[in-house]
């Protein structure tokens, strides 16, 4: 049996973050997030206090911040920033 396939969204918020990235960070974060589809809890993710359901990945200096729903199977990307700025 096959594992469901999560549905990757990105807020717009997430989408200006990744705009405003230089191309060799997004080749890093670009593969983190879309490997988020098989498995939205991948091993070093924690989660994040205050936030319902939601989840932290670090990648070097970078930070993607996102929730899981698994009743609709949904993973939504609400900030990809540096450490220094993303807790804000």
């Amino acid at each position: 049996m096959r594992a469901k396939r999560y549905d990757v969204r990105l807020s717009t918020p997430a989408e200006k973050d990744l705009g405003r990235l230089d191309k060799p960070v997004l080749k890093r974060i670009l593969p983190v997030i879309a490997a988020l589809a098989d498995n939205p809890r991948p091993h070093g993710c924690t989660a994040l206090q205050g936030v319902e359901h939601g989840w932290r990945i670090v990648i070097g200096p970078w930070r993607v911040l996102y929730t899981v729903e698994d009743a609709v199977v949904t993973v939504m990307v609400f900030r990809v920033q540096h450490r220094r700025e993303v807790y804000r």
